[in-house]
């Protein structure tokens, strides 16, 4: 019984370090780059500016 608990919660931290991984490494990214992510969205939209919007199918149900 103590394996299955012990499962459970080794289950359970890995689940809870997964959600939080995105918004962690954000905040660290954020930190190091400061006004360089700005620059960098900037340049993104710049270069993709004009380009087509890319749509599935669309399906009548």
């Amino acid at each position: 019984m103590d394996f299955f608990i012990d499962l459970a919660l080794f289950a359970l931290l890995i689940i809870l370090i997964m959600a939080f991984m995105g918004v962690i490494t954000t905040k660290i990214a954020e930190l190091f780059s400061g006004k360089k992510g700005e620059v960098v969205q900037q340049q993104n939209l710049q270069s993709t500016q004009g380009w087509k919007a890319v749509e599935g199918k669309k399906t009548l149900r």
